[in-house]
């Protein structure tokens, strides 16, 4: 069975509404971990001990040309920050490990299909893409890197909890993580058995975006949908989680 993925862009125009515009504060230089990138200083906002925003982050939107192409959107934003100089598209056709949609309904009537853990399932460029995690995210990014001769290295650090990654924000690391469109909660799941024997799942919401600032009861994403966002704490979380906190930082190897 194919799903028309043009859902995921008509989803944000009922989800955009929860959505606060952020108007970007002055910054001050941050004393960060000195594995954190090349030829660069992080620059945050700081209004308390118990906040930080990133600035100078470039929003870079998935549309047109990647309508379906998210979490590759979400991972160049991250890549142009750490000092890269490439587009999204070149990452989504170049080196993003892509595979055609194949779910399909099995004899015993459950779906199987390729895993997203592998490849992209379907075509980024289109409205006929799916989904993939963090692999072929972290694939992407170190074949560009070891093209390029690079020192970043993406690292999967799925797993993490919400406390950790505001962590590394603090040190200046933005983070890709894998939410939903406009952080609403997840339904309507449909799952399947990949090529490798593992169960996975996704919904029209599924998203991926860049964590880059948290205060006490909010967190800014840098979304390719929506742009520069503040979400409510505690929904961020819940909506992370569901996504079994998964999560890319990017750092010099």
């Amino acid at each position: 069975m194919k799903r028309n993925i043009a859902i995921k862009i008509t989803a944000f125009l009922l989800s955009a509404m929860s959505a606060t515009t952020l108007i970007s504060g002055c910054g001050k230089k941050n004393d960060i971990a000195d594995d954190f990138r090349e030829n660069s200083t992080a620059t945050v906002s700081r209004a308390s001990r118990d906040s930080c925003v990133i600035q100078n982050f470039d929003i870079i939107y998935q549309e047109p040309e990647l309508p379906t192409g998210c979490e590759v959107t979400a991972l160049t934003m991250a890549m142009n920050y750490s000092g890269c100089n490439v587009d999204k598209y070149t990452m989504a056709t170049e080196y993003l490990p892509c595979i055609p949609y194949d779910i399909e309904y099995g004899e015993d009537g459950n779906l199987y299909g390729s895993s997203p853990e592998q490849y992209f399932i379907g075509d980024p460029t289109s409205v006929y893409g799916y989904v993939c995690g963090t692999t072929p995210i972290v694939t992407a990014a170190n074949n560009y890197f070891k093209y390029t001769g690079s020192k970043l290295k993406a690292i999967d650090i799925t797993g993490s909890t919400p406390q950790e990654l505001y962590e590394l924000v603090d040190k200046g690391y933005p983070i890709v993580v894998w939410v939903t469109i406009g952080m609403v909660e997840r339904s309507d799941i449909e799952s399947w058995t990949g090529t490798d024997g593992k169960q996975y799942d996704w919904c029209m919401d599924d998203h991926a975006a860049d964590l880059i600032g948290y205060s006490a009861d909010t967190v800014t994403i840098a979304d390719p949908i929506n742009g520069l966002v503040e979400y409510p704490k505690e929904n961020f979380e819940s909506v992370f989680t569901s996504r079994n906190n998964k999560c890319v930082v990017l750092k010099n190897g």
